[in-house]
């Protein structure tokens, strides 16, 4: 017997009725796969509200438990959130969410969930040798520094992380000063104060044709538009981006000029001239995401365009995953909107991570972690390409952590990875429209398993798929 389930939506004229099978068991996952799938579809938006846990019991007339299960384990997977005496709610980063967690598919496939290989998550590679980030810890510790763990971060620190920040900048190639610095606790948080600051509802926002899944959730959270530029190996076409700048009148463009998300993409030299003339001739402000630039030996695009750029970056994918601080740098006219909007994000950044990060630039860490951080990646392009067929990689840069992987159209792909124990990121994620036309495309992590040996299997289950 088919039920229905109704939701509360911001439009009241509209009730959220996807058909859950009872007949099946795991009627409650089926309940949370039901709403992930319309909110990848955009049939549920940021903030719509759940029904009361016993109105969709009664609704769907099953009992209790079931409903509460179904709702906890959305809640696990960051699909909704809720607060008591307000309700429940789907969140705005529930689309990205499904990149870090492992759905459960051992269940239904028979696989152990041991035996699932993960080349979906795009988190630096490990390095079991390295104990630096406990050692430093400790050093901390040692050194009387225990007020980090307790109080909010003294102003001293603040001007001290800007200086160390600057450095970082400095070493990409990306002319920088301590003043025109503002801090964040990492590059999503950073994109999001710079949304806040600069763009109201109803914004056009010129992104590539395939976008990182986090700027279309900020997108649904601040009724943004987006509008794809097409792209080739080195990142958007010129003559698109000039056609559509004059077409919409957009004032903005997200850009990820290195080692673009997913396709991996890097503007050669050239290129990063021809977009940045584009950019300052049609007046647009260039926001840049450049959290794969210390893997490039490409300088951001932001260098070419001092008077039309904002730019943003962070340490959590080149040197640790775990040291959530973002920078952003920008012209003198926008920095107290971005400040007053860091602190809408957040009230404060970690007092704890903050030293940590200042300590591994000054004395050399951070840039030795992003070195070893290259290096490996470059051993695990070469197993890559010896064990995949090479003309489904798209990814032509080798220091890319992540690949662009074109599959034939006949392929389910996700099906296949699913029975196979991989899991990999599909090419609905990265659409910025509901319906753009698109190619059969996944992106796989290089560096999401633990072990060069854990990557060769992941791999060979693929090709495995593919031939």
């Amino acid at each position: 017997m088919t039920q229905y389930i109704h939701c509360m939506t911001n439009n009241k004229n509209q009730i959220w009725t996807p058909k859950i099978d009872k007949t099946k068991r795991g009627v409650y996952r089926a309940i949370v796969d039901a709403m992930r799938r319309d909110i990848e579809a955009g049939i549920l938006k940021a903030g719509d509200q759940l029904p009361p846990q016993r109105e969709l019991a009664w609704e769907l007339q099953v009992n209790l438990t079931t409903i509460s299960r179904a709702y906890r384990e959305a809640m696990r997977q960051h699909l909704i959130g809720g607060e008591v005496g307000r309700g429940t709610y789907i969140l705005a980063n529930s689309a990205e969410a499904s990149l870090f967690e492992l759905h459960n598919k051992d269940l239904n496939k028979g696989h152990h969930q041991a035996d699932f290989i993960d080349l979906s998550t795009n988190i630096p590679a490990r390095n079991a040798d390295d104990n630096r980030f406990n050692q430093s810890l400790q050093a901390i510790t040692a050194a009387n520094q225990s007020t980090l763990f307790e109080e909010y971060h003294a102003p001293i620190l603040l001007e001290q992380l800007k200086i160390a920040a600057t450095k970082w900048l400095n070493w990409r190639r990306m002319p920088a000063k301590p003043e025109n610095i503002v801090l964040a606790g990492g590059a999503q948080t950073a994109l999001q104060a710079i949304l806040i600051a600069l763009c109201n509802a109803g914004d056009s926002i010129l992104v590539e044709q395939y976008t990182f899944p986090g700027m279309k959730d900020f997108a649904r959270q601040f009724g943004l538009k987006l509008i794809p530029i097409n792209m080739d190996e080195q990142g958007i076409l010129p003559e698109d981006l000039a056609k559509i700048a004059a077409k919409t009148h957009a004032k903005y463009i997200i850009l990820v000029p290195n080692h673009q998300n997913p396709t991996g993409a890097v503007m050669s030299k050239t290129r990063q001239q021809q977009i940045a003339k584009i950019i300052a001739a049609k007046n647009l402000t260039l926001i840049e995401d450049d959290v794969y630039g210390g893997l490039s030996p490409m300088p951001p695009l932001s260098a070419c365009l001092p008077n039309h750029a904002i730019y943003l970056t962070s340490l959590s994918k080149t040197v640790s995953f775990g040291l959530r601080v973002g920078f952003i740098h920008a012209k003198a006219q926008h920095l107290d909107a971005l400040t007053h909007a860091t602190n809408l994000t957040q009230w404060t950044l970690s007092p704890i991570m903050m030293q940590m990060a200042i300590n591994w630039i000054d004395d050399g860490t951070a840039f030795d972690k992003a070195a070893w951080q290259l290096a490996e990646i470059q051993e695990r392009r070469k197993i890559a390409d010896n064990i995949l067929p090479k003309n489904i990689i798209s990814t032509r840069d080798k220091n890319s952590p992540h690949l662009w992987i074109n599959i034939s159209q006949s392929i389910d792909i996700q099906i296949e990875c699913e029975n196979s124990g991989l899991n990999t990121a599909p090419v609905s994620i990265f659409l910025p429209q509901q319906r753009q036309k698109h190619q059969n495309h996944i992106r796989i992590s290089l560096v999401a398993p633990a072990t060069r040996q854990n990557l060769a299997i992941g791999l060979k289950r693929l090709a495995s798929i593919i031939q």
